[in-house]
């Protein structure tokens, strides 16, 4: 029982947290990307 509601806290908690450092270092890559891609052109 208790490790059923340990892993509803951890998919409800831990993963969207997860997920949302896995966005803010794609965020973070593409905007070196776009900066590259302006310097390549200048």
């Amino acid at each position: 029982m208790f490790s059923i509601l340990k892993n509803k806290l951890y998919y409800f908690i831990i993963f969207p947290m997860k997920m949302q450092t896995v966005v803010m270092i794609v965020i973070k890559f593409s905007k070196l990307e776009i900066l590259v891609s302006n310097l390549d052109i200048c």
